[in-house]
C-alpha cells in the first residue's frame, strides 16, 4: 500500500459554501492524496463555543450563524461575527492556537488548506509553528474576513490562493499585511 501524502482541509458549516468547496477538494484530490475534511469551529475549536456552552449544548455557533443567516438578519450576523472573531483571536487566542498548533502536530500533515474565515491568522501561526505547509483559499470574492489579521506574513510556506484580482482584491493584498504574497 502506497504512502499518500495528507492534506488537512478546514472547514465549515456555516452558511454551506465551505463544505462544497471542500468537497470538491476533496472530490479532486482523493485520488492521489489522504484528505482529511475538519470542521473547525465544531470538531477543532468545539470545546470553546461559547452558543455551545450557554445554551446548554442546544446549538452552536455555527447553528446560532446559520439561524441568522437564513433569517436574513445582516446586521446580527455582522454583529455576531465580529464577537466571534473577536472572542477566537482574543479572548480566547491563546486556548485556539494550542488547539490548533496540538491537531496540526499530531496529524504529520504535508499541506493544511484552509477556506474558512476568521481564525486564519491562528491557523497560520500554527501551521508555521509545526512547520506545515499552509495554502488559505477563500471562498468569496471579498476576501477580508479570511486574511483579517494576517500581519506581515513572513512564513515562505504560506500562500494565498484568489481565482482572480478584482480592483477591490487587488487593494486588499497589496495593503502592507499581505504585500509579499
Amino acid at each position: 500500500m502506497e504512502n499518500k501524502k495528507k492534506i488537512l482541509i478546514l472547514s465549515s458549516n456555516g452558511g454551506g459554501g465551505h463544505t462544497a468547496v471542500s468537497n470538491a477538494l476533496r472530490d479532486y484530490l482523493n485520488n492521489d492524496y489522504e484528505i482529511i475534511i475538519i470542521n473547525v469551529f465544531t470538531e477543532l475549536l468545539g470545546a470553546l463555543d461559547h452558543a455551545n456552552t450557554f445554551s446548554k449544548k442546544r446549538f452552536s455557533g455555527e447553528g446560532l450563524y446559520n439561524y441568522l443567516l437564513a433569517h436574513k438578519w445582516y446586521r446580527l450576523i455582522n454583529l455576531y461575527f465580529s464577537a466571534g472573531s473577536w472572542y477566537y483571536n482574543t479572548l480566547m487566542g491563546k486556548s485556539s492556537r494550542k488547539l490548533m498548533y496540538d491537531f496540526f502536530s499530531q496529524g504529520k500533515f504535508d499541506l493544511i488548506i484552509s477556506v474558512i474565515p476568521i481564525v486564519n491568522n491562528i491557523a497560520l501561526d500554527a501551521a508555521e509553528k509545526a512547520n506545515i505547509p499552509f495554502l488559505l483559499i477563500p471562498t468569496d470574492l471579498d476576501i477580508r474576513t479570511f486574511i483579517q489579521k494576517i500581519k506581515n506574513p513572513t512564513y515562505k510556506k504560506f500562500k494565498l490562493a484568489i481565482p482572480f484580482l478584482t480592483p477591490e482584491t487587488e487593494k486588499v493584498i497589496k495593503k502592507p499585511a499581505l504585500k509579499n504574497q
